[in-house]
């Protein structure tokens, strides 16, 4: 069994940094670092992430089919230990965030997770309407 460092980052009760034996967190985080991860932001790895924070500029219907797309490819190119199984979007009625629904199962334990990421939002002129923020 591995061991990851915690997210959201925080310290254990001794003061080191938190970590987590649970392999369904440590791959929901993988996950989420993935996807929400632009492409280009890190330097030695340009491919690493996805286009997925480019979708704040399209209309709806534009930003819910790059957002499955854009998660297809970061899941075939990074991560492969898991299969992705679905991916939708759709804005939660309650509070207007635009959600991926990721359903992925690892495939060496049979995993099966739905995982709901949701996204910023912004406006023509760049102010962050809604916050990003997930929630499995």
């Amino acid at each position: 069994m591995s061991t990851a460092i915690s997210l959201p980052f925080s310290f254990d009760e001794t003061g080191s940094i938190a970590t987590t034996a649970n392999t369904a967190k440590i791959w929901e985080d993988r996950v989420i670092i993935t996807v929400m991860t632009g492409l280009g932001s890190r330097v030695m790895r340009p491919t690493f992430g996805s286009d997925v924070n480019k979708v704040a500029w399209e209309n709806i219907n534009d930003a819910l089919t790059l957002i499955k797309q854009s998660i297809s490819v970061a899941f075939s190119r990074w991560l492969t230990a898991l299969e992705l199984l679905e991916v939708n979007g759709y804005i939660d009625p309650v509070d207007g965030y635009l959600v991926a629904q990721v359903k992925y199962n690892l495939k060496a334990e049979n995993i099966n997770t739905i995982l709901n990421i949701k996204t910023a939002i912004l406006s023509r002129s760049g102010d962050v309407l809604l916050e990003v923020a997930s929630n499995g």
